[in-house]
């Protein structure tokens, strides 16, 4: 019995823009979306700061970064947009 089937596609531009909607020339962050990115860890203080900052350039209005107070301080002084 097949559990699966492997189906291999070439990742092209064209296809990544196809698969994408179109944003509309007037619109604003609202409209496209929140993400809360509950992360961070004191001894790993990057990680949780760069998954927020993939969520903003993939596509995200608002990327909101939840941690402890300590984790917050220390990355709000590199990325002011979380």
């Amino acid at each position: 019995m097949i559990l699966f089937k492997l189906i291999m596609i070439d990742i092209t531009k064209n296809l990544i823009i196809n698969l994408l909607p179109e944003r509309k020339l007037n619109s604003n962050k609202g409209d496209y979306g929140k993400v809360l990115n509950i992360v961070g860890s004191e001894k790993y203080l990057g990680a949780g700061m760069l998954t927020s900052i993939a969520s903003l350039k993939s596509g995200a209005g608002y990327s909101i970064f939840c941690s402890s107070e300590n984790v917050i301080n220390n990355i709000k002084n590199f990325s002011p947009d979380l």
